[in-house]
């Protein structure tokens, strides 16, 4: 422990299921125009991820699995995620990764030839490896982790792991499916809550789940941290893939993590949010009142507008669209490293009971999926450090 004190602080970054190069769903019938910026998003991300790396000097940067969507691995996906480790490893940045479902070891393509750049590791299959992390050579981690063979992987690779494999923090990386934590995924390399915590590693750095969860760990506590943090990229408008999007920076004082800062890396976002139209009368006029209020959500969305008449009497609002499940961490808001780019909003009316006649005011606009009748570019926001 009185090596872990002396220790400098650091920081790292757990990014996890990049998918780079992932279609959007729906985007066959997008605008063109709107279809080039979906296929974009997700490496626009990464090159984020990359720039928020080196902006924070960050010590190194975990990746827990799904880099590419499927084994067919892109070739552009491919090209610019070797060249993004590339330029970490020119800034003295180690990177490890770890492969999971929907990219594991032996079932992928690569056209890449040779080693990887310096400095970065990608960890193999049937044993956990274990990397030490210097500063000068200062101990300040090691980052253990192990990657997925075949994509249905069943059993608990958790297990695997080493209580203490080497000095400073200890960081797992790690792509598989807590018990409990989220539903709706697959059960791949099965864990429970309590596998991780009686391993007694001081952050678990999971991927699989795409909303960001922090399932253990808080300020101040000696319990240890296990985080999921979403995905790098929205893919659709379901509930799991709505709001910020990005990564997690991890920051280490005194030899133990300290506190979690979520950071936006997403070029496109996608949002539910309503607006009260009690004193709007037609579309033109909603339009006029969309740069204000609730519409600043709008601007960082990809997201239709729907309109709903319900007749004389004002609708109950629906709640708030849930927000992430981050833990009490002292900057669990996290601050946006740049807004994504694309603002995507439309306009619909649903079907009014035959007879009936919508009256001023008479109903809600909610921020829905898809639509392409109005599109912008949205300015970048400022960054919140």
């Amino acid at each position: 422990m009185e090596d872990r004190v002396r220790a400098p602080d650091f920081s790292f970054v757990h990014a996890a299921d990049l998918h780079l190069d992932t279609p959007f769903k729906g985007i066959g019938s997008t605008a063109p125009h709107v279809a080039e910026q979906l296929r974009e998003a997700s490496l626009a991300a990464f090159d984020s991820l990359v720039g928020l790396c080196l902006e924070r000097r960050v010590a190194f940067l975990v990746v827990a699995g799904d880099i590419y969507d499927g084994p067919e691995r892109g070739l552009r996906a491919q090209l610019r995620f070797r060249d993004g480790l590339a330029r970490l490893s020119t800034a003295g940045i180690p990177s490890f990764v770890v492969h999971g479902n929907h990219d594991p070891v032996e079932t992928g393509w690569s056209a890449l030839g040779g080693p990887w750049p310096e400095r970065v590791t990608v960890f193999g299959t049937g044993k956990v490896q274990a990397v030490p992390v210097e500063s000068d050579g200062i101990p300040l981690a090691t980052v253990q982790g192990i990657s997925f063979a075949q994509r249905s992987e069943r059993e608990n690779l958790a297990l695997k792991f080493a209580h203490s494999a080497g000095p400073g923090v200890q960081v797992g990386v790690l792509h598989c499916n807590v018990q409990g934590a989220a539903s709706d995924y697959d059960d791949y390399s099965p864990c429970t809550l309590d596998d991780l915590r009686r391993i007694g590693l001081d952050y678990w750095a999971l991927g699989h789940v795409h909303t960001r969860i922090v399932l253990s760990g808080a300020v101040g506590s000696d319990e240890p941290w296990v985080v999921y943090p979403g995905n790098l990229q929205a893919r659709s408008p379901k509930p799991s893939e709505r709001g910020m999007k990005g990564a997690v920076v991890v920051h280490v004082s005194g030899g133990r993590v300290a506190d979690l800062e979520p950071v936006g890396c997403d070029a496109v976002r996608f949002d539910l949010v309503e607006l009260d139209i009690a004193e709007i009368a037609d579309l033109a006029e909603l339009r006029d009142r969309l740069p204000t209020g609730p519409a600043e959500v709008c601007r960082r969305a990809l997201a239709r507008a729907t309109r709903t008449a319900r007749g004389p009497e004002r609708p109950t609002p629906r709640p708030p669209a849930p927000g992430d499940t981050t833990g009490p961490a002292r900057r669990a808001a996290g601050g946006l490293r740049r807004g994504p780019a694309l603002l995507l909003v439309g306009f619909h009316r649903r079907p009014v009971a035959s007879g009936s006649r919508p009256r001023r005011g008479s109903g809600r606009v909610g921020l829905r999926r898809r639509s392409h009748r109005t599109c912008r570019r949205a300015r970048p926001e400022p960054r919140d450090r």
